[in-house]
């Protein structure tokens, strides 16, 4: 195979022993490559540097201030595997978001919190 397999980690997020099998006999008995080379799965799961393979199997995770989305606050660029991706994106959805400090902001968000829940 042209790819460098690294089962290992995805296999031990999903809790699968491969053993002593060969990389390649695992990964064709997954359906992730053939006999010549591994499929784009198999890229996306097991691959070393998968954006050296696919280069546009990466996320970019943005988060804007306000809804107008012209203002961006955070970013994160991600080119791993596909399980590093999902875990990435939790850990970015996750972040607090950023309020202001001030009084009147903190009255100005209660009030418009207390006025959507009585509509």
């Amino acid at each position: 195979m042209t790819t460098s397999p690294r089962p290992r980690y995805a296999t031990k997020e999903a809790g699968i022993r491969i053993g002593r099998t060969a990389v390649a006999d695992f990964l064709r008995s997954l359906k992730v490559a053939d006999e010549t080379r591994a499929k784009n799965a198999g890229i996306l799961f097991f691959a070393k540097d998968v954006y050296e393979h696919l280069h546009q199997a990466q996320m970019r995770l943005v988060a804007f201030k306000g809804t107008k989305k012209l203002h961006i606050y955070d970013r994160r660029d991600v080119r791993d595997d596909l399980l590093t991706q999902f875990n990435e994106a939790i850990v970015f959805i996750e972040k607090p978001i950023p309020v202001a400090r001030s009084t009147n902001s903190i009255a100005s968000i209660t009030s418009r919190i207390a006025l959507s829940k009585a509509s």
